[in-house]
């Protein structure tokens, strides 16, 4: 009876391990992905409840509680979820319905997986606005 606890222990042990591993390397590839917009893109400073959908190009998951939205031009706009969104940094995809041509704050979007089926929902934060850096800054970092 022992041996079995035992055996138990060690299996438990070893999953929750790998498991540990696995969240550390996607926080790495969130940090990645986070690395590379701050390259392009600044923080304003402004915070927005809605942003028009025709003011957006696309979106770019960060992790499970961040998104990056491209606007057109030199705008950008993250979104911090309140809470982890389930499966959004492996599945890196989501879909949303809005009947106001905005996508705003305490929206529902689901995650969406490769063959479509839905797996959680969750609701968007504020959205932050970003700017694309000046040419020159940009220069300068590399």
């Amino acid at each position: 009876m022992n041996k079995k606890l035992l055996y138990i222990g060690l299996v438990v042990a070893a999953i929750s391990g790998g498991s540990s591993v696995a969240d550390e390397k996607k926080q790495t590839r969130g940090e990645e992905r986070l690395a590379k917009i701050e390259e392009k893109y600044q923080p304003t400073g402004k915070i927005r409840h809605c942003v028009s959908l025709r003011s957006l190009r696309d979106s770019r998951i960060i992790d499970e509680q961040t998104i990056f939205f491209h606007g057109r031009g030199k705008r950008a706009y993250m979104n911090r979820l309140p809470h982890r969104c389930p499966r959004l940094a492996v599945e890196e995809r989501f879909s949303y319905q809005t009947t106001t041509g905005q996508l705003c704050r305490a929206e529902i979007i689901t995650v969406i997986d490769s063959m479509g089926s839905a797996w959680s929902s969750c609701s968007l934060g504020k959205f932050e606005e970003w700017e694309k850096k000046p040419k020159a800054e940009k220069d300068e970092q590399n």
